[in-house]
Formats: C-alpha cells, structure tokens, sequence
C-alpha cells in the first residue's frame, strides 16, 4: 500500500517478499509440528505460540549462567582450549578385578577374608584348565554339574549342558587338574580305566573315559556384575552381642537335590542318615561306604529334610562343603535367606614354631586351622613357612566362631611332616548377617546414610 486505506476486513492476506509468500498465522506451541503438512515457511508464528515452545523444550537453559569452572546452577562451557575444565566433570568410580581359580570360583569371592566389597560394574576373572572326555556310554546332565572319578580324585565342572552324548568337556576345580593334599597340589587327572567310572551331578554314571584329551590351561574368563540386587551381607560391629529373632531354623533348603556335599561339622542332633541318597556316605580315599558318617564323609543330598535339635543362635554350626570345598551350606538352613554368623576370623598374630619343613618361602594352601584355646570351627589359611618356621598365615575362609585373643595352631601334617609349636593369636573377627534383597532395596553403611538392624537386644 502506498496510501492509507479502511478495510472492514479481509478473508486472505498475502505477505510476498522474494521467493517466500506467508499466507498463514500460527498459534501452535510447537511451531508447526501439530500443523497439516508439519513447519512451513508459509506461517507466521504468534509471539505467544515462540514463548511457549522456548519455555516447554528449553526452560531448564533459559536465564542460566553459563561457566567454564564449576559453579553451582551454571551450565558448562568449553574453555578456551575448547574442552571443558577437570572441576566439571562428575567423579566417577574405577571399576575393581577381582580374581578367582577354578571353573565357576567367581561365586566365592563372598567368602574371601578379608572381605571384598564387590559392585556393580565390576570384574570377576575366572582362570581355570579344561579336558574333553570321551566316555564308554552317553549322558545327559547340565553345565555346572560335578564330575568325579573317585577312584583317581579326578574332578572338575561341565562348562555345558550335555544331551544324550558320550563327549564332555570338563572344567577344573583349581587353576589346573590338583588337589590340595596336606597342604601340597598334587595332580589329579582322569584315566580310561575301565573300572573307574565316573559320578556326573552325584548320579553314578556307570561309564568311565574311553579316551582322555589334551588338557587346555591358561583359560581366563571375565565377567562383569550386572546386577547386585539379590542378597548381601552385613558386617556388624564386633564388639556387639546379637541375637535375631528371625534367624529360625528352616528346612535344608540351601542344599541343592542332587549335589554332592562333604561333611565337614558333624553337629549333634543332626539325624545324617536321613539327607542322603541311598543313604550313603562315602570316604573317597578309602571307597568306605557307611550310613553313619564322620566328618570328612561326601554323600549325595536327596532332598529329604534333615531333623535336627540346633537354636536358632547357632544354626549354622552345621556345615557341609561343596564337594570341590570351595564353599559352603549349611544343612540347618535358615528361614528368609538370612544367616547371622558370628565370629568370623580375620587377622592375627604368629608365634613361628620351630621345626617344620620348608626353607624359602614354602607355602602350604588350604590348611586347616585347629584350636588351641577356642570353639570355633572351619577356618582356612595358606601357610608360609621360611627356614622351619611360620611366617606368614593368609586367611581364605573365616569359619565361626572365633573370638579375640583365641589361639589356634595348624597339624604338622599340612605343613611337611615335621614341626610343632606354631601358635596363631586371633586379633580381628567380623560378625556378619547374611540376608536376601527385598524389592531391590540394599542397606548402605555409611554414616550419612544411617540403617539400623533390630535384633532381641538392641538396635544396632
């Protein structure tokens, strides 16, 4: 218009300039996206309609400060070096590698003294050694099942499953095919004779190796934890006395049917006979077979629940090992998943000895430790002796138990036959509760976030 004019109103107004032509006025909040046809140069945006979209998709941006150090609010810039400043960057946690020895150790890791605070995103590395086996008969049995060849102390796991097949692959229990016998590896290895047949997931198989492999060593596995929602455990202050109402004894139901376990605390009251399948009870290094064991007895658990005289405070005072003795169960059990276990050792003290064999640094692995002046029970550590003398004790498995200033020695046996006067002083012992997760809610222990665990006593 070049002159003033009076319209009383127009049906269609055009607005060219160059090639665009606005023929429309908008009111969408989303500039066009809710428009036929989405965003067109053809519309004009209302002011309204602009406000509204920065404030829904930018709001959080608008009116902030911006800063290339850490200022509380501010949003991040790039300095000048284009990179943004160390101060901005959230700290993060490296993640932790954790070690273990034997197909499927990972899972012991809980047991390892002292204790290993394992999260999610951490690494559990597995080394282990594996052997195909060609047996004289097909089997069927699931990746993770026992293998034994009783006759030779041959064992290992099946890396997976079998179905109808003579061919299995057997993983080792140690970082190689070895037992632990008197403190000393001595090697074990499956062989084809016809009258050593082989226990598959504790079913006798009947069939024995027709041919043995190659042994494959050196096979390191990683896995990572994705999940660490289903149980955990507790360490409790030492110096308080407990007494949870919730720890009744349950049915056995940490055994697994099927499994072959080794006695190693045979609890009174506990009616033995009635767990086993057959029921029999076997001693491997002697063939003896028996419906009364002792300790040191391996039997193969047949669901039937034990009977038993325990109190709920002492309930897991009866113990089995997993055959391959890497961890336990316990036979009592306890209702919920939950297990408060008292005493468990940690650190001590050494009187040497004198006497035993071993010159430079001999180290014995898995002996047991036996009491002097205590009443705890199954408490294992890897020896060193150095010119006839303990020095060093390394606690693997912290048993019950125990308390300070408790004394404890280890058999000559495990440490070459010769020696005497080695005495360990107990210094530090954890008392630990064992529970299941609920609703995937764990206890964190730290003081800023403070949880509290009732038991008959006191709030602890």
């Amino acid at each position: 218009f070049t002159n003033t004019v009076s319209v009383a109103s127009l049906n269609v107004l055009k607005l060219a300039l160059g090639t665009i032509t606005i023929s429309e006025i908008s009111n969408d909040s989303d500039l066009g996206d809710n428009e036929q046809g989405g965003p067109s140069d053809s519309r004009l945006s209302t002011q309204k309609a602009i406000r509204n979209y920065f404030k829904n998709h930018l709001s959080p941006f608008i009116d902030k400060a911006v800063s290339t150090n850490a200022v509380p609010n501010a949003i991040p810039q790039l300095n000048s070096s284009g990179q943004l400043d160390v101060s901005q960057i959230p700290a993060i946690r490296t993640f932790a590698t954790y070690r273990s020895y034997g197909y499927g150790s990972r899972t012991t890791l809980v047991e390892e003294i002292p204790t290993n605070d394992i999260l999610n995103g951490d690494i559990g590395t597995e080394l282990y050694s594996t052997v195909q086996l060609t047996l004289s008969g097909n089997i069927t049995a699931l990746k993770g099942d026992y293998v034994l060849q009783a006759n030779t102390g041959a064992e290992g796991y099946l890396v997976s499953n079998v179905t109808s097949s003579n061919v299995i692959t057997v993983g080792s229990v140690n970082i190689n095919f070895f037992k632990y016998t008197n403190g000393v590896a001595v090697t074990t290895a499956f062989n084809t004779t016809v009258a050593n047949t082989l226990t598959v997931g504790g079913s006798a198989t009947g069939f024995y190796p027709s041919s043995v492999g190659t042994i494959a060593t050196g096979i390191e596995i990683n896995y990572v934890l994705s999940s660490a929602g289903a149980s955990e455990y507790l360490v409790l202050d030492p110096t308080g006395t407990y007494a949870f109402s919730g720890l009744t004894v349950g049915t056995g139901s940490t055994l697994v049917l099927g499994t072959m376990y080794k006695i190693v605390t045979l609890g009174s009251g506990v009616n033995w006979s009635s767990i086993a399948v057959g029921p029999t009870f076997t001693n491997t290094s002697t063939g003896t077979t028996t419906s009364t064991p002792t300790a040191g007895y391996y039997f193969t658990y047949s669901g039937t629940t034990p009977t038993h005289t325990t109190t709920a405070g002492t309930a897991d005072i009866y113990r089995v090992y997993s055959a391959n003795e890497n961890y336990y169960a316990n036979l009592a059990g306890v209702s919920g998943g939950n297990l408060y276990r008292a005493g468990v050792l940690i650190s001590g003290s050494i009187v040497g000895g004198s006497g035993y064999v071993g010159t430079s640094a001999t180290v014995y692995y898995s002996v047991p430790l036996t009491n002097v002046s205590s009443s705890g029970s199954n408490a294992i550590a890897d020896i060193t002796v150095t010119n006839g003398i303990v020095t060093n004790v390394d606690v693997r498995r912290g048993g019950t138990g125990y308390a300070v200033n408790d004394t404890l020695s280890a058999s000559n046996t495990y440490l070459g036959g010769s020696g005497s006067s080695f005495v360990f002083t107990i210094g530090t012992i954890d008392k630990r509760l064992y529970v299941t997760i609920e609703n995937g809610s764990k206890i964190v222990a730290n003081s800023a976030a403070a949880n509290y665990i009732s038991d008959n006593n006191a709030t602890v």
